[in-house]
């Protein structure tokens, strides 16, 4: 246990004053003072709502950064995301400021961290420091770090995506419908998936997974649009807004190469990876199919969609786990591959991040979702010849 263990928590105490910083900047207040507007029987789509008093009692108290302003330099709809959203994190804004704020960012870390160890637990690994190791990578990824220190619940969404995949490979309902509801909470980095789970339940006529699930989901946002029918306005003019000055999207990506966004090249990296991706698919091991489908298609997913941000790509942690275990089924000549899920996974998002700082300086944080994509297209070619070779046929 300590040998499994010992490392992903050694690296979590020396990452901890990054983890959880003395005060808490980013988006912790953003996420309070919704929830706290939704338990005060107001609609977080009403800007008025955003000067209620506790609220500017708790931007002017120093535990939390005013991102108010921030806000209203940039766009004019401060809350795009789905009512059932702010409904969820009601809890935390009924409390004060000072108990909320911390409640919630110890969940969003403590799921973040259940969710990696239960996806790499999913996989049986033939040497255990390989399993270590995952969760080491985890725990060093830039947007597991940053993203929790940022105030943002990605660690609740890997959660999902987690429960999700349980649901598939053990055809289990409950988990389905306890993952979707967590990916729902932000639908853009996870439509993808989304898709792809109903084709794979629609071909094995999993229909009462498919009946429990959208209907759960279609109640939720039935009732939610009945109590704020302001939301689907704001949401559509927020998320125009937005999509064209996110820092994580290919769109980004390419603007920041070439000088400027090209639809053509955009559309060519796109089709490039999601072909990669199916590649990924279908040269898989079969025991491991559902989870190189999980790890692709979020790949894919935070590729395509036009409105992300670098802690979004936190949901790439399907990749790396299944990556790590591919160089763990290689068992030999594998250290050059190691070596490439290490830049992947820890070199470059830290690289890439480092120039923002610096204000007007592209951002080229698009590229992780596309090494990713390598990465994984690379250890899956990696186990198909080394099985290729022990066996001396084709491996399936």
């Amino acid at each position: 246990m300590i040998a499994t263990y010992g490392p992903l928590a050694g690296v979590l105490a020396l990452a901890l004053p990054l983890l959880w910083p003395a005060d808490y900047p980013g988006d912790h207040f953003t996420f309070w003072a919704a929830g706290h507007i939704v338990a005060v029987g107001r609609s977080p789509y009403d800007a008025r709502a955003w000067t209620d008093s506790a609220i500017d009692a708790a931007a002017a108290g120093g535990l939390v950064v005013d991102m108010r302003p921030v806000l209203a330099r940039n766009f004019a709809v401060i809350w795009t995301y789905p009512p059932w959203t702010a409904v969820a994190l009601a809890p935390f804004g009924a409390l004060p400021v000072s108990v909320g704020v911390p409640l919630f960012h110890f969940t969003s870390l403590a799921a973040a961290v259940l969710a990696a160890v239960a996806l790499a637990r999913s996989l049986p690994w033939r040497d255990p420091p390989q399993y270590a190791l995952a969760l080491v990578l985890f725990a060093l990824y830039e947007p597991f770090i940053l993203g929790v220190r940022g105030g943002h619940f990605v660690g609740v969404l890997l959660a999902g995506v987690c429960l999700v995949q349980i649901g598939v490979l053990r055809n289990r309902v409950w988990p389905l419908v306890a993952g979707a509801l967590l990916l729902s909470l932000k639908p853009p980095a996870v439509l993808a998936l989304a898709v792809v789970v109903l084709g794979i339940l629609l071909l094995r006529r999993r229909w009462s997974q498919i009946a429990w699930t959208t209907g759960t989901l279609a109640a939720i946002a039935a009732i939610s649009v009945v109590a704020y029918p302001d939301s689907l306005a704001a949401i559509a003019a927020g998320f125009a807004e937005r999509a064209t000055v996110q820092g994580a999207t290919t769109w980004t990506l390419v603007a920041g190469i070439l000088g400027a966004p090209s639809g053509g090249v955009v559309a060519g990296l796109q089709l490039a990876l999601v072909v990669g991706c199916v590649l990924s698919v279908c040269l898989a091991p079969r025991p491991f199919k559902i989870h190189a489908i999980v790890a692709v298609t979020l790949v894919a997913g935070l590729a395509l969609v036009p409105y992300a941000n670098d802690h979004d790509q936190l949901l790439l942690i399907p990749a790396l786990v299944l990556a790590v275990h591919y160089d763990d089924l290689a068992v030999r000549g594998r250290r050059w591959y190691l070596a490439l899920i290490c830049v992947t996974f820890v070199v470059a998002p830290w690289l890439i991040e480092v120039p923002t700082v610096i204000a007007g300086a592209p951002s080229f944080a698009g590229a992780v979702p596309f090494l990713a994509g390598i990465t994984v297209l690379v250890g899956t070619a990696v186990v198909r010849a080394k099985r290729r070779a022990a066996t001396g046929r084709p491996s399936s």
